[in-house]
């Protein structure tokens, strides 16, 4: 397998992601801040987080279970 990751498999691993989480996330982030401006700039930061996990996945071999939350080695 190799261990580059298509630019494709990322978009729709995170897509997925976003769909699924976005309103829950952002839900939580609102109740805790109480201003919906900084609730959306959290819900941003946070996928963005997740998307450099994604990077660091594709460029040393590990991989993120969605179900789980934990990374492994792929190699």
């Amino acid at each position: 397998m190799s261990k580059e990751c298509s630019m494709k498999t990322k978009s729709s691993r995170s897509g997925r992601l976003v769909a699924r989480y976005y309103p829950a996330l952002y839900s939580l982030a609102s109740r805790l801040t109480d201003d919906p401006r900084e609730a959306i700039a959290l819900t941003r930061d946070s996928f963005n987080s997740m998307l450099r996990l994604f990077d660091f996945d594709c460029a040393y071999g590990t991989r993120f279970n969605e179900e789980s939350g934990q990374t492994y080695s792929s190699g």
